[in-house]
């Protein structure tokens, strides 16, 4: 069977499963996928032990009873905020995570697609996404369409906001990346908002390779234009196990969410986690981005915009 429901925390959710791979989502969650993994590997998204998956209204605060894990979709912002002509204060990690999601699942000869569409607060838009699982092929590809149905210009971004489960020594590689630009940092240790640093040599080593530290207490949002070779590399330090996220051509924008100590466990331990994210626009508030001239175009009344990634999870000895 390449799809059955589940219950995730005692919410209603849907598994879907191809090849080597499964997704568990839960439409009521704003349609967050709670689980992603082979079927004889770990799990990738990080789930926390303190903040519980619950029903969460509208106006629910993220921190408080959003942040516990998994993979959700920013829009039409990611940091609260406001200073948009005609707009309301817009909510922390915008207005999808807390509205329940439209979601069904088609079988088809390639594999399985989980489709969901949520409709914005703000302005009248609608956002689909469809997460297809190949049969021959580890990879879960992610699709896009935002339409506008206003009679005004839409302003934007959008962030995919997958957080993974990183321990000490895990392994990011972005072959290509430059620069990355500091949206905001937390912890003594952590360089100041809008510094631009290099990621070979600075952020990360000389070969490109950051490294998940043990110690430290710090967390910091990173931006950068997707390179020319428009991947991304995580390697499990204790398994070897990859995960090759994808950048589709119409996704202009990385962000990294680092964070190491910040947070504890239910057991007293440091949470070690990354937010690894294909990203349309390079500033977390939406102001901000229009200010810096690093949003998307806005959506004419009634366009459609698409876009896309992959993420591949080879086994062992791929």
């Amino acid at each position: 069977m390449t799809y059955r429901s589940v219950t995730v925390s005692g919410l209603p959710g849907i598994a879907v499963r191809a090849g080597q791979l499964e997704v568990v989502a839960v439409p009521t969650l704003g349609g967050k996928v709670s689980h992603l993994r082979r079927l004889d590997g770990r799990e990738w998204l990080w789930r926390s032990d303190v903040i519980p998956f619950r029903a969460v209204r509208p106006d629910a605060s993220y921190l408080e009873l959003g942040d516990n894990g998994g993979w959700d979709e920013c829009f039409p912002n990611v940091a609260p905020g406001g200073g948009v002509p005609g707009w309301r204060e817009l909510p922390d990690h915008g207005e999808l995570w807390s509205q329940p999601w439209e979601m069904a699942v088609t079988e088809h000869d390639h594999g399985v697609t989980l489709h969901g569409t949520v409709r914005a607060t703000s302005r009248p838009c609608e956002l689909r996404r469809e997460i297809t699982l190949l049969h021959d092929e580890p990879v879960a590809h992610a699709a896009y369409a935002l339409r506008n149905a206003s009679d005004t210009e839409l302003p934007w971004v959008w962030s995919s906001h997958p957080m993974f489960n990183t321990p000490p020594g895990t392994v990011v590689e972005v072959p290509g990346l430059r620069q990355v630009r500091v949206n905001h940092g937390l912890g003594e240790d952590a360089p100041a908002a809008n510094d631009v640093l290099a990621w070979s040599g600075g952020v990360a080593d000389a070969s490109g390779r950051f490294t998940m530290p043990e110690n430290g207490k710090w967390a910091v949002k990173l931006f950068g234009d997707v390179p020319d070779e428009r991947r991304l590399v995580v390697t499990d330090p204790l398994k070897g196990e990859r995960l090759e996220l994808e950048f589709g051509g119409d996704v202009a924008h990385v962000g990294l969410w680092i964070e190491t100590g910040m947070k504890t466990s239910a057991h007293g331990s440091p949470v070690h986690r990354m937010a690894l994210e294909p990203c349309l626009g390079a500033a977390d508030v939406l102001a901000d981005a229009l200010a810096l001239d690093v949003a998307p175009p806005p959506l004419a009344p009634g366009e459609e915009r698409r876009w896309s990634f992959r993420l591949r999870l080879p086994g062992r000895d791929d």
